[in-house]
Order: structure tokens, then sequence, then C-alpha cells
């Protein structure tokens, strides 16, 4: 664990992505009851560098790992509630698809833990304006993406 941590807060782009590779790998491994008593120590990490401006195939990475941890910590995570959004409402800007789908996975789960959808409905209000939309789509797709975030009742 602490060599994996380092990786993530203090080496580079592609030791950051080969570490959160490694905590996927370890999560899809080890037994949730494990897991849980290091989340914290897993999380933070994750949230911080998905909030700095890296590669997609860093940020694939650690949305990866990220979608896992959720699944595998739940409430544990709650105290990372908004700064996981912030930084997931960020990366639905991303131009490149599996970033953006893979963030809306982890919207998904998060909302579970925090109805709060304020970040979702202030990118939807700007997004005809973001760059993205002019080159790759329309208001019409976007409004499709957003309504898959919520929940089925």
């Amino acid at each position: 664990m602490p060599m994996l941590q380092h990786g993530l807060t203090k080496g580079t782009a592609e030791q950051k992505r080969e570490a959160a590779q490694c905590y996927a790998d370890l999560l899809r491994l080890v037994d949730r009851k494990y897991v849980q008593m290091v989340i914290v120590k897993i999380a933070g990490p994750l949230i911080r560098v998905l909030g700095d401006r890296y590669l997609p195939k860093v940020r694939a990475s650690v949305l990866d790992a990220l979608v896992l941890l959720q699944d595998m910590g739940g409430r544990m995570l709650k105290a990372f509630v908004a700064q996981m959004q912030t930084s997931l409402v960020k990366n639905l800007k991303d131009a490149y698809d599996p970033i953006r789908a893979t963030a809306l996975k982890s919207l998904k789960r998060l909302l579970r833990m925090s109805p709060r959808i304020d970040a979702l409905v202030r990118i939807a209000v700007v997004w005809p304006a973001s760059p993205y939309k002019a080159a790759n789509g329309s208001p019409a797709q976007w409004s499709f993406f957003v309504v898959g975030f919520f929940p089925r009742a």
C-alpha cells in the first residue's frame, strides 16, 4: 500500500497510471471487508490525481479504480462526496468518451450516497457553450447523456 500511495502522490504520470491500475487489480481480488479497513488511504490519493490535469489514460485508470472502490466502500466514502463530485463533474466535460462514460458511472454511484445534483445541473446549463458540444455533440445528445445519470425509481 505505501508504495502504491507514493506512486499516486509523487510519481510520474506513468507511475500514477500504473499505481491506479494496481489498486484496481487489488480491489478486484481482495475481499470487501479488507478493503473497508483501508478505504480512506486509497480514496484520498485517487481523488487528488483525478482532480489534476493528466493524460486520458491516467485519468481512465484512476476512474476505473475509483468506481471499484465505490462498489466496495459505499457509504464509507461519504466524507469524500464533495471532492469526488467536483472531480467527476470536471471529467464529464472531457473530450475522451471513455473518461466521460466512467465519470458518469461513478457519479451514479455517488448519487446513492448524496442526492445533491446541483453541480450536474450547473454543467447542463453551461454545456451549450462548451467546446466539446460545438465539435462533437448536440444539446439533444447531452440531454440523453444527463438522463442516463438519474436512477430509475
